[in-house]
């Protein structure tokens, strides 16, 4: 999906809809096979909650390193309007994350 930003012409508008599931998939390469898989799939839950643009969002901010100014260029929209997504998407984790942890902590028993 990011690769579908990046290449789409400066001042088209992006239609996530069109966005097919398996290139969301291949759009996570930050998560490896390793030893935090616990930790990464509730870093997955997280970002299935938020909205698609600020899931895309916070990829590129968080995984791709781009700057607001630079997120704004590419999803063709202020970088008002990016900061605004990050601070609801942060906001949005702070609540969805403690809730998976805690159904993760009630299934276990603990």
């Amino acid at each position: 999906m990011l690769k579908a930003l990046r290449d789409r012409e400066v001042g088209q508008e992006i239609n996530a809809s069109a966005v097919p599931e398996a290139e969301l998939a291949e759009a996570e390469p930050f998560f490896d096979d390793g030893p935090d898989r616990e930790l990464r799939d509730w870093v997955r839950h997280g970002l299935a909650a938020l909205s698609l643009e600020q899931r895309t969002t916070v990829e590129l901010a968080y995984c791709q390193g781009e700057s607001c100014e630079e997120i704004a260029r590419i999803m063709a929209c202020p970088s008002g309007t990016v900061k605004a997504r990050l601070v609801r998407a942060r906001e949005k984790l702070k609540d969805v994350l403690p809730a998976l942890a805690e159904a993760a902590v009630g299934t276990r028993g603990y």
